[in-house]
This record gives C-alpha cells, structure tokens and sequence, in this order.
C-alpha cells in the first residue's frame, strides 16, 4: 500500500511537471508570435509605400534592388 501511494504520488508529480513545462512553451509560443505581428505590422506598411512609390515614379522594381 506504501508503495503504490509513493508510486501514484511519483506519477502525479511528472505529470505536473510535464504540465507546467507544456505551459511555459506555449507562453513563449504566444511571446513569439506577438512580437512577429509587432515586427510584420510595419514592414508591410513599409513595403507597401515603397511599391506605391515605385509605381507612381515610374521606376523598375529591379533598379531599385
């Protein structure tokens, strides 16, 4: 009876490890994909002017590379 608490208690305490290891990946997954929409947000913006502007000066996208 000891050893089968002892083993219940022993699984119980990987699964919560596991549990919290699970957790703290997805908080850095959430982490990461914030920061790539804060980053992608203005880059677009960014290439969008410089495809506006390459249209309206008449310039070849290959001359402004």
């Amino acid at each position: 009876m000891i050893i089968e608490r002892k083993l219940a208690e022993d699984d119980r305490q990987r699964l919560q490890d596991q549990l919290r290891h699970a957790d703290r990946l997805a908080t850095i997954g959430q982490l990461a994909a914030g920061m790539a929409h804060e980053l992608n947000e203005p880059l677009g913006s960014i290439l969008d002017l410089r495809n506006w502007l390459t249209k309206e000066l008449g310039v070849s996208r290959e001359a402004g590379q």
